[in-house]
């Protein structure tokens, strides 16, 4: 990814997690991710995304950030 706006996903912005994956990330903003969001289904209408997960999160293979802003992520 290049150039790109990564903002307010629910939960994590980018994800790796396959072997012999990989991600190139160059002058990206991966910003407020992971916050979560509500369903607004439910007894108590919060039975959506919790919170608490990340910008970018790397199971397995490789990631590359280049002059990349990531920041405000949970």
């Amino acid at each position: 990814m290049t150039d790109t706006l990564v903002h307010r996903c629910a939960a994590t912005g980018v994800y790796v997690g396959k072997n012999g994956g990989s991600a190139t990330l160059t002058r990206c903003d991966i910003l407020e991710n992971g916050l979560g969001a509500k369903s607004g289904i439910g007894p108590l209408a919060d039975d959506g995304i919790g919170s608490g997960h990340s910008g970018v999160y790397l199971e397995k293979g490789s990631v590359t950030i280049r002059d990349c802003n990531v920041s405000g992520n949970r």
